[in-house]
């Protein structure tokens, strides 16, 4: 069973000592912003130049361990993170928890307005209601594609987490386990690095397949996850991030600590 922990609070950072946040280029926590605003907050310039995306048709609701982000499904509504740098051979995870809203055809991410182009697809499909993860390797049909083994349910909260490697399979892991069921294509290789911006809710460049429902979080690592790695993420998603301390609870020395790495981030 999960063991959910609550949201960490707007403000919070990573713990870069933690081995999960090994690899780390992208994480929006979905709870700032009325819903319009997203910080990258692993600051990862060089996967995600644009350090904060913005939200079309969506809000801030309440969720189940804190305030998640609503697309509402309108032909507009989408969370636009920016554009993914991909070199075409390097490794990636993408983690996200999602509330589907219905079972209609909707793109819970994507990177490209042709699949030719795109690095990676995630989906859900109205057909057997299941979800489905797709690579491309940068030309016409040389693509691998998974779906779940298992369908979805309207209104329940699911963690997902696929990955890819050269030469390897891609896998799809539903709640901490491996549900890669039909596949499609071959192992790949080399991707293609996208033509567009990263976007969540809706077919980028396009109204179609709006997704509708609440989105707690969205991450991404520039390696492939452990199997004991994606479970731990199911049981506790937010162990390696970290509330900023209190001022007032800091030694002289931690607030001397923080003041100097404020320092060192400003510009001048």
């Amino acid at each position: 069973m999960s063991e959910w922990v609550s949201k960490p609070p707007v403000g919070s950072q990573i713990d870069w000592g933690h081995p999960l946040s090994k690899g780390l280029v992208g994480c929006w926590l979905m709870n700032e912003g009325y819903g319009k605003k997203f910080r990258n907050i692993a600051n990862s310039n060089r996967y995600f130049p644009t350090p904060i995306g913005t939200g079309t048709g969506t809000s801030i609701v309440p969720g189940k361990r804190g305030k998640d982000v609503k697309l509402t499904g309108g032909t507009s509504s989408n969370i636009d993170l920016g554009y993914f740098y991909h070199s075409g051979t390097m490794a990636f995870t993408v983690e996200c928890i999602i509330t589907p809203g219905n079972t209609n055809d909707a793109a819970i991410a994507e990177n490209g307005t042709v699949f030719n182009t795109n690095t990676f697809y995630l989906f859900q499909l109205n057909a057997g209601t299941i979800f489905e993860f797709e690579i491309w390797s940068g030309l016409p049909g040389l693509t691998d594609l998974v779906q779940s083994s298992i369908p979805f349910s309207v209104g329940k909260r699911y963690h997902i987490v696929c990955y890819w490697e050269v030469g390897q399979r891609i896998e799809m892991f539903i709640d901490g386990i491996n549900r890669s069921g039909a596949r499609t294509g071959a192992a790949r290789s080399v991707l293609g690095n996208g033509n567009t911006t990263l976007q969540l809710g809706k077919r980028p460049g396009s109204t179609a397949y709006p997704f509708i429902g609440p989105y707690e979080l969205f991450r991404m690592w520039n390696r492939k996850l452990s199997v004991s790695e994606i479970k731990s993420l199911y049981r506790s998603p937010y162990q390696f991030i970290k509330p900023i301390p209190d001022w007032a609870s800091m030694t002289a020395a931690q607030q001397a600590a923080a003041l100097n790495k404020l320092r060192g981030r400003m510009i001048i």
